[in-house]
C-alpha cells in the first residue's frame, strides 16, 4: 500500500460513490450529450453519484425514479440490484461512471480541489467485499480498479484545463 492512496473512506471518503454529494443530472453547462449519447439527460438531482450510477442501469422511468430517491447511496445500489438491467450494461457501465464522477466532481469545485490536490499519487480503490472490477480486494491484492482509474483521468484533465485557464 505504499506511496497510493488505498480505501476510499475516512479522510478519502470524498473520493467514494458513497459520499453524499447531490449532482443534477444536466448536461446543458457542458454539452454532455455529445459525449455520452447512450444517456438520457434527465435534469434531475440524484443524492450521489452511486444514486446516477446505478439509476443508469434501469430500463424505464420508474425504475430510475425509485434508485433516484433512495434515502442513501447505499440503498440506491441495493434497490438497482432488483431491478431489470439495461442489456447494454456491462458495455456502458465504465462510460456511466465516467459520467457519475465528471457530473459530481465538477459540480462540487471544493471536491475537485481535492482531487487535483491528490497529486500524482496513484488512487486505489481498496476493498474488503472483493470487488475486482471497481477496486482492489485488501486480501488478494488483485483487481482492476476502475474507479480508481477514472478518478486519476479525471483528475488529470482537470489539472490540464486548470493550466489553460491560468495560462
Amino acid at each position: 500500500m505504499n506511496n497510493r492512496t488505498a480505501a476510499f473512506h475516512g479522510e478519502m471518503s470524498w473520493a467514494s460513490n458513497m459520499y453524499e454529494a447531490p449532482i443534477t443530472f444536466d448536461d446543458t453547462k457542458h454539452n454532455l450529450r455529445e459525449i455520452f449519447p447512450q444517456f438520457k439527460f434527465d435534469c434531475k438531482q440524484y443524492g450521489s453519484s452511486e444514486h446516477l450510477y446505478q439509476s443508469l442501469r434501469a430500463t424505464n422511468e420508474a425504475d430510475k425514479e425509485l434508485i433516484r430517491t433512495a434515502k442513501s447511496p447505499q440503498d440506491s445500489k441495493k434497490l438497482a440490484r432488483t431491478i431489470f438491467t439495461r442489456m447494454d450494461w456491462p458495455v456502458v457501465k465504465v462510460e456511466a461512471m465516467r459520467l457519475a464522477l465528471y457530473l459530481k466532481f465538477y459540480q462540487h469545485p471544493d471536491l475537485l480541489l481535492k482531487l487535483v490536490e491528490t497529486g500524482r499519487k496513484p488512487l486505489v480503490e481498496v476493498n474488503w467485499w472483493n470487488d475486482k472490477f471497481w477496486g482492489v480486494c485488501d486480501k488478494t491484492n488483485e483487481g482492476e480498479n476502475w474507479l480508481g482509474r477514472l478518478l486519476m483521468e479525471l483528475r488529470a484533465h482537470s489539472k490540464l484545463l486548470l493550466r489553460l485557464e491560468v495560462d
